[in-house]
């Protein structure tokens, strides 16, 4: 399995009330475990890193409500 980088506007988006800027400076500081720069200057953010603020993958509760929808997608 090989890890998931997301840039520091995705990770905003998943992020309640985060901004890209908040993600960047988070990153320069060490407080994302496993961030990377690039030599351009880009930010790599983990997977990891964002389940481990969130305390959940949200991949998993994405999963769980699919399943629970009615197959024609029509609520009763």
């Amino acid at each position: 399995m090989h890890a998931e980088f997301l840039s520091p506007p995705e990770v905003a988006r998943i992020l309640p009330s985060t901004t890209a800027l908040s993600v960047r400076r988070w990153a320069a500081s060490g407080r994302l475990p496993g961030a990377i720069q690039l030599p351009n200057g880009r930010w790599q953010i983990p997977w990891s890193a964002v389940v481990e603020i969130l305390g959940f993958d949200p991949r998993d509760s994405a999963a769980g409500e699919s399943e629970s929808e009615d197959p024609d997608g029509q609520q009763e």
